[in-house]
């Protein structure tokens, strides 16, 4: 009888709390109208899905590769709030896209959830590390332990205004580290970020994991950056891949 005194309490009381605060629209912070939820209509229908053969990609030591959106228009807009302007309520629903494409592409039978980690004087400044949040709701959604299995240089130069594959390769050499005492000898790991460009980032986490013993290693994220002609690997500039 308690618990569901309980439960009539909190809903009640969620319900005062979106007539006095509407919820906003995860990716462009408009208040949500009608029967608007999670997104605006507008949003719905402009995010641009990765549809196809292009849901998958090649990244170097990653068994597969999937993002769930083009990091563009609305999901950059989404993306760059989580990162930058401290709007981690929209996690969880960030999180749906990663484990809906997860469950279209990746095998279903990873061991762990882990994420890039972001440098420490950054994680810092912001309060909190994106891409963590985001494991932690994918390895909610998916009933997947999460754990932090990488460690960054404190001081690691930000990707932004690398010039192309090679120069962002050669940023993350020896960035990563597997963290003392972390596991993952046999394991089946996923690897979660919020946007992959080169994969350069991922990929240098990739083998940092398979050189501690993992099995497999499947790198997810929200978006991915749109190829500028080349492979994958041989794309130019574009900012924010992991700053």
């Amino acid at each position: 009888m308690k618990v569901k005194i309980h439960d009539f309490v909190k809903k009640v009381f969620n319900f005062f709390i979106k007539l006095l605060i509407p919820p906003k629209c995860a990716f462009c912070g408009e208040f949500l109208v009608g029967n608007e939820s999670k997104i605006c209509r507008k949003c719905a229908r402009d995010l641009s899905y990765i549809r196809g053969s292009e849901e998958c990609f090649k990244v170097d030591f990653a068994d597969a590769a999937c993002s769930a959106l083009w990091y563009e228009g609305r999901a950059r807009q989404g993306v760059r709030y989580l990162k930058f302007y401290g709007r981690n309520s929209s996690v969880d629903v960030y999180s749906e896209y990663i484990v809906a494409a997860i469950r279209k592409n990746i095998p279903q039978d990873a061991d762990v959830v882990t994420w890039v980690p972001t440098p420490y004087i950054r994680k810092r400044g912001r309060g909190y590390d994106h891409a963590e949040l985001l494991a932690k709701s994918v390895a909610h959604s998916l009933g997947i332990p999460a754990k932090m299995l990488l460690d960054s240089a404190p001081f690691a130069r930000p990707q932004a205004d690398a010039k192309g594959y090679k120069e962002r390769k050669a940023r993350v050499i020896g960035r990563f580290h597997l963290k003392r005492n972390a596991d993952v000898s046999g394991k089946k790991v996923l690897l979660v970020d919020d946007i992959i460009t080169t994969g350069a980032t991922v990929g240098e986490c990739a083998k940092i994991l398979k050189r501690g013993g993992a099995s497999r290693v499947y790198a997810v994220s929200l978006s991915k950056a749109r190829k500028k002609g080349g492979t994958h690997a041989e794309m130019g500039t574009i900012t924010e891949e992991k700053s």
